[in-house]
């Protein structure tokens, strides 16, 4: 019989007040047995307690993050309450939605052997222990590189062997597919495919259930913080579409683009209103009939990107377009949001804004552009007041507050949200702006069901005033909800803004 790998029982958690908006627990008597080798994804809408389940199992909760535990937490068969937080380390790895966030080495090599070294091993199995963890993921045409300078996929591969460099027998993935396009997923899932053959126990808390069917032994549904429900594959991809969107999951369907058309692989959306089965096309020219021309790129070279691909873009979008920026890391999407709104200069070519061409400078008065990696900008004290400082009475802000369900925060401080919920905000704020048109930049990053669906609503809200939409984004399944006419920048790489 199989060995218990991690065990919980009537496990309860309560972050501190700043954390919570009312002060209950975000983990509710929660009981749990995971088998050695078992792989487990844990589903559930934003602020079900993922996150706290993973850092119990990592020991960030309570050796990290503080609050009220109790209960009890075994990590393969010890007593957490016993463990020090390097023997965490060495039972459990970890892997966050941004992987770079915890790189420290010069090269990919020294990124791999840090935690090995860190924790006293012997040079001889360091060395032996990264030769074997670069063989494995296929890095070894990258181990002199720079961390910082690999795709999306491949820093998420990076940080895996980072994680497993000490050899721990269970790994916690928390959201690692947020940042990835379609083959940063397949590197992702090729990996944890490679570490489920070796017998090693695996975590993966996520939205994004698409690639995960044929890994996957079980699908467990979190719920206000308890346990509510548990899926095989079998049984999850056979749920229906009603059924999926009241337990507010993603679809565990698969997804791609082919040309400038979103097509399922697999059974079709035939339940659910929100989708169609390919996305409407609408590219060059094709806009000039309608209403007004808002924004026409002519020829436009944008900096940093090196893809032959990318020699001149040309497109329209007229007042009221939703028009979704698809392509793989480092095609140069969020560089094309940048150079439209005025943060850099084009290489070549034109930007015309209402049919005249405007300065660079002066751009940003038409076109926002919100990152995404902006989300610890925040600049007041309150979610209401942040909301207040572009908003000058142009937009209800309790109904805005209300459409991305975060009326009950606004006297929150913006640093204790959750990061879902920061998230939803700078949205928000940007929404308050003047700009008739934005650029979003993986809005939906990260993002659960029901939060996709009110973003998704929100713009269609939006654009019904004449307001445009820019959206740079991997999500497939919020560009199907959206309607986004689609926009396909390709398979270009080496962008330095990906």
């Amino acid at each position: 019989m199989a060995k218990s790998s991690v065990t919980l029982k009537k496990v309860s958690f309560t972050h501190p007040t700043i954390h919570s908006t009312n002060g209950s627990a975000a983990l509710k008597g929660i009981d749990l047995e995971v088998k050695k080798g078992e792989f487990v994804v844990v589903c559930g809408p934003s602020g079900s307690g993922k996150s706290t389940l993973a850092r119990l199992i990592n020991g960030l909760i309570p050796n990290f993050f503080p609050g009220k535990l109790e209960g009890k937490v075994y990590v393969s068969e010890r007593d957490g309450a016993q463990l020090k937080s390097y023997e965490w380390s060495q039972l459990v790895g970890s892997v966050f939605q941004d992987p770079q966030s915890l790189f420290l080495a010069k090269t990919l090599f020294g990124e791999i052997a840090f935690s090995s070294e860190n924790q006293g091993f012997k040079k001889e199995a360091t060395m032996a222990q990264v030769a074997k963890l670069i063989e494995v993921f296929q890095l070894d045409n990258l181990e002199k590189r720079d961390p910082f300078t690999l795709s999306s996929g491949e820093k998420q591969k990076a940080a895996i062997a980072a994680a497993m460099a000490v050899d721990p027998q269970i790994l916690v993935l928390d959201e690692p597919s947020a940042n990835l396009d379609e083959k940063g997923e397949e590197l992702l899932a090729d990996a944890l495919a490679k570490l489920k053959s070796l017998g090693k126990t695996i975590f993966v808390i996520e939205h994004r259930l698409h690639y995960l069917p044929h890994l996957a032994d079980r699908f467990i549904y979190l719920n206000g913080g308890i346990i509510e429900e548990e899926f095989s594959p079998g049984a999850l991809l056979a749920l229906s579409a009603k059924r999926r969107e009241q337990l507010g999951i993603r679809s565990p369907l698969k997804l791609k683009i082919m040309g400038n058309r979103i097509i399922f692989l697999g059974k079709d959306f035939d339940e659910s209103p929100s989708y169609e089965k390919e996305s409407p096309v609408n590219l060059t020219g094709d806009f000039e009939a309608m209403e007004k021309v808002m924004l026409m790129a002519n020829n436009l070279v944008i900096p940093f990107v090196k893809s032959s691909n990318l020699k001149g873009l040309s497109f329209t979008v007229p007042k009221g377009l939703k028009l979704g920026v698809l392509g793989r890391n480092g095609c140069g999407k969020s560089t094309l949001g940048r150079v439209l709104s005025g943060i850099l200069k084009e290489k070549s070519g034109l930007v015309l804004l209402n049919g005249k061409k405007v300065r660079r400078g002066a751009r940003k008065k038409f076109l926002s552009f919100l990152g995404g990696d902006e989300a610890g900008s925040t600049l007041s004290d309150s979610v209401e007041n942040e909301l207040a400082i572009n908003g000058k009475g142009k937009r209800n802000l309790e109904e805005l507050l209300a459409e991305l369900s975060l009326a009950g925060l606004k006297k929150r401080h913006p640093a204790s949200l959750s990061g879902g919920e920061r998230q939803r905000l700078l949205l928000a704020a940007a929404i308050t702006r003047s700009s008739p048109a934005l650029y979003l930049d993986e809005p939906t990053s990260g993002m659960d069901y029901k939060n996709m669906i009110r973003v998704a609503n929100l713009m269609s809200k939006e654009t019904q005033n004449g307001r445009s939409f820019l959206v740079a984004t991997h999500d497939l399944e919020f560009a199907l909800a959206a309607n986004l006419k689609i926009l396909n920048m390709g398979t270009g790489a080496n962008s330095d803004f990906n």
